[in-house]
């Protein structure tokens, strides 16, 4: 078949989540090696797919790590690695790959990298041509930008929920997909290879 187009991009993968991970699959998918960072296990609560939903043969038994299944739809063919981001040690590091990565992703909400102290322009220190891509709710400044976000509180604050239902109906129903996740996560992979000339 040939080699895909992204193989030999690699990306530092900060997402959690559905977004952010649906968006780090699809470009996993097309060739890009994904190394996805997570805090060590027990730490902190990591990446909240990973520590909430369905489980393989419905439990999550005594060692959950790989067996959450929508954590591991959305970080197929992913590599990993586990950084405290709020350690020394784990900045360190977390800048010796991006020294040989080619894109940093994130989806945490606005100012989080920056406050870890691996925000863009110190990145930018360590890669002069790193491109850096984050995604939040309510974008990178203004008075909800601190704010956490989820597809199904875009679909009501957007309106989104106002259109669906039934005739006669004028209660507002969720999608019960959340839409709003898995479209910005397609939007985010293709921003990145369109800004990246990928």
């Amino acid at each position: 078949m040939g080699n895909l187009p992204l193989e030999g991009i690699r990306i530092a993968d900060c997402t959690q989540a559905w977004a952010g991970p649906h968006c780090t699959q699809h470009l996993a998918d097309l060739g890009a090696e994904v190394i996805k960072v997570e805090p060590p296990y027990g730490a902190t609560r990591g990446d909240r797919k990973a520590s909430s939903g369905t489980y393989a043969e419905g439990k999550e038994g005594g060692k959950p790590w790989n067996k959450q299944t929508v954590f591991n739809m959305l970080n197929r063919q992913k590599l990993s690695i586990s950084l405290d981001l709020t350690k020394t040690a784990g900045k360190r590091l977390f800048k010796e790959l991006v020294k040989i990565s080619d894109i940093v992703l994130d989806n945490y909400a606005a100012g989080v990298m920056d406050r870890l102290g691996v925000g863009y322009e110190v990145l930018r220190e360590v890669k002069p041509d790193i491109i850096v891509a984050s995604s939040n709710g309510w974008g990178p400044s203004g008075p909800w930008a601190s704010y956490h976000s989820y597809g199904v509180i875009q679909e009501s604050m957007s309106g989104y929920m106002a259109m669906t239902g039934y005739l006669g109906d004028e209660t507002p129903y969720r999608s019960g997909v959340d839409h709003i996740d898995p479209v910005t996560g397609m939007h985010m992979s293709h921003t990145s290879m369109v800004c990246g000339d990928l």
